[in-house]
């Protein structure tokens, strides 16, 4: 193996009843073995999977978890059946090496050849399966009350503010109204259940408040957001500048309504960034050096973002950075590590929640790049295609860059032209798909799914955590919106 990478073990065994043998087949990711098959007598009636990790060098981000044996719960046995190919053993990992992470991920199909990677699923898995069939019962109520939370504390400081001058109320119920609007509520989430998971009570205020911090720091990402990508539409509402822009005009005030409507927004964003602040409150040491970092990180790749769209760049690498900086880790693994440090046990879980969390980020993310170019409208509440029109630099457009001719180039290059029509945006969403790059994404976004569920099955958490991080990790990625 390449030294760093991390050798992962993965025994099926099945029964053979009329021998009165179990037949257990070993598979090593990594390594390019080819499966080996051994017998022994039945000790137990029911299946078992024996994971186990191998010696290599230590990497910080990865774990050192002891040989572990355990019976498949029902709704991980039925996750990793849906990825599952005919007559094929699967390895989970990745070619790509991320520097950030010092290991790699890839994906491997044996058949009776040996060991072949594989860029795209031979016997792709059924529509039916990967579809999210709504809001899972793990999100709907932890969302909830974060959303709660979140509206008592704005309630608050309208009536304060309003009675101080009543232009104040207008900031505030904006930002309220944003909120209400929708949301998948999703950090919060991840931050329960890893809190959960780690041994904290379900019910605790302290996950409540934290959750609802996380989502009003996605509140003040959106706004904020909104106005360096120009977007006028944000969760079926006028975006925040435009709202006030479009006052600015009814009120008939003087100078420049853009100024103003951006300046509003970007104020109501602060306020936004200082209210998660107060929600916080005071906690450990390690869970607000998380949250810290989360901020930081996320400002980062909001940089790095503007500059791959100043840039015109279609660089693979400098693509899947921005999605992992930007969005992936500060919507899934450091809400988890926040959960855990919460829990008083981020030393313990760190690296097992990053091993789940960062590829089920990644997920999520490619899953947004999918939608943004090819979803309705009506369902995600912002115009498709906005991503093209904003010339976004995505591992969608990289991977198409990547496999066009002198046409398909010239076409490209008009991505992020202010004057681009609903003709060539239609012309490049066909484009993303002769070329391959959707299937390709879609491929990605499966494996990426695989993995993280493969990294969960032996984490050291709660059963019902378990299993709603399942659920979770499937909506992620297969959800509508």
């Amino acid at each position: 193996m390449a030294g760093g990478e991390r050798e992962l073990c993965v025994h099926g065994t099945t029964l053979d009843r009329d021998r009165g043998l179990k037949i257990r087949r070993e598979h090593q990711v990594g390594c390019g073995r080819r499966p080996a098959d051994r017998t022994e007598p039945c000790a137990a009636r029911h299946d078992m999977v024996h994971v186990s990790v191998g010696p290599r060098p230590r990497d910080a981000l990865l774990d050192d978890e002891p040989p572990l044996r355990l019976a498949l719960g029902h709704g991980l046995r039925r996750s990793l059946r849906r990825l599952e190919r005919p007559e094929r053993g699967v390895e989970l990992g990745d070619p790509r090496r991320g520097e950030e992470l010092g290991h790699g991920r890839g994906s491997y199909w044996r058949d009776a050849s040996g060991p072949t990677r594989c860029p795209a699923y031979a016997h792709p898995v059924p529509a039916s399966a990967r579809r999210a069939t709504g809001v899972p019962p793990s999100l709907a109520e932890v969302g909830r009350r974060a959303e709660v939370r979140v509206v008592e504390l704005l309630d608050a400081e309208i009536d304060r503010w309003g009675a101080v001058d009543p232009d104040l109320e207008e900031p505030l119920a904006a930002l309220r109204a944003l909120v209400l609007a929708g949301g998948k509520r999703l950090r919060p989430a991840f931050c329960h259940w890893a809190y959960v998971g780690a041994g904290g009570a379900p019910d605790s205020s302290e996950v409540v408040d934290a959750g609802a911090a996380l989502e009003l720091l996605h509140t003040f990402a959106l706004v904020h957001d909104d106005i360096m990508d120009g977007s006028d539409r944000r969760r079926g509402l006028s975006s925040i500048h435009t709202h006030f822009v479009a006052l600015h005009a009814a009120r008939g005030w003087r100078a420049e309504g853009r100024r103003f409507g951006e300046g509003a927004a970007i104020l109501i964003g602060d306020l936004a960034f200082v209210y998660a602040d107060v929600l916080f409150g005071e906690t450990r040491s390690d869970a607000r050096r998380i949250f810290d970092e989360l901020r930081v990180e996320l400002c980062v790749g909001q940089y790095l973002d503007l500059v791959g769209t100043a840039s015109g760049s279609s660089d693979p690498t400098q693509a899947a950075r921005i999605e992992r900086y930007k969005s992936g880790k500060y919507t899934v693994e450091r809400p988890m590590h926040l959960g855990a440090a919460l829990a008083g046990r981020l030393d313990e879980l760190g690296p097992t929640l990053s091993a789940v969390g960062l590829p089920l980020g990644e997920a999520f993310q490619l899953r947004d790049d999918l939608l943004g170019v090819f979803g309705d409208a009506s369902v995600i509440g912002k115009p498709v295609g906005d991503d093209l029109r904003e010339g976004k630099l995505t591992p969608l457009v990289a991977v198409a860059a990547g496999r066009v001719g002198a046409e398909g180039t010239a076409l490209l290059a008009r991505l992020g032209q202010p004057d681009l029509t609903d003709a060539e945006v239609a012309a490049l969403q066909e484009l993303l798909i002769t070329t391959g790059a959707r299937d390709d994404i879609e491929t990605t976004i499966e494996r990426l799914v695989a993995e993280s569920l493969t990294a969960l099955l032996v984490a050291p958490i709660t059963h019902e955590a378990r299993e709603a991080l399942e659920e979770l990790g499937s909506y992620v990625a297969w959800r509508d919106h």
